[in-house]
């Protein structure tokens, strides 16, 4: 178990932040779907999009880290999700340019189908857990269950649900040992992947 410190990530750590998640998503089925490994520009292109979700997130305050950057975790408060027009509209105009087209048209359906089941699965006020990284010389060392703990005490004190997707069969496991039960599993469009939507009710 580690004993590494956890605290809120700030925003000029970002690029070496969104480098360690880049690399904890290297061989995650839907990165790897949306960026094929054989774009030489792939690794890049994902860092842009964890980028883009820190800056998203940043105004929250709820971006964790250890005092050594072994890892992140992106949450979004109650009432912050799903994304403004403002910020879906800003999110339009950048990303064809990092991602390039090919990943665009290969992830917003994903996207849009994730959203989907987010918004059918989870109605009232809840916790979300946008993106939980290791990198992967961490990880099996219990860095991914102490970066998620300060949300989820906060969530049990303020009586809230917390919710997640996880595109792996190992995480979920590692998700219920942690409070989180499969509500929902579901399959994305255009491939065999298989996503589980899970919520985990306030422990009191």
């Amino acid at each position: 178990m580690t004993d590494n410190e956890i605290i809120r990530l700030q925003a000029p750590q970002f690029p070496a932040a969104s480098e360690v998640l880049a690399k904890a998503f290297e061989n995650d089925p839907v990165f790897s779907y949306i960026f094929p490994k054989e774009d030489e520009a792939r690794m890049g292109r994902i860092k842009q999009l964890f980028l883009v979700s820190l800056r998203y997130s940043q105004p929250f305050d709820s971006i964790y880290t250890t005092d050594d950057l072994k890892g992140v975790a992106i949450w979004v408060p109650p009432g912050k999700y799903p994304m403004g027009f403002w910020q879906t509209f800003q999110l339009a105009l950048t990303m064809p340019f990092k991602l390039g087209w090919g990943g665009m048209k290969r992830g917003i359906p994903l996207f849009n189908k994730i959203e989907e089941c987010h918004q059918e699965c989870m109605s009232e006020p809840h916790w979300y857990l946008n993106v939980l990284g290791v990198d992967p010389a961490y990880q099996n060392q219990g860095v991914g269950g102490k970066l998620i703990e300060p949300i989820l005490k906060q969530a049990d004190g303020e009586n809230l649900p917390c919710y997640l997707e996880t595109d792996s069969e190992k995480n979920v496991s590692f998700y219920q040992n942690r409070g989180f039960q499969v509500i929902k599993s579901f399959d994305l469009p255009g491939n065999d992947l298989c996503v589980w939507g899970m919520k985990r009710e306030p422990q009191v």
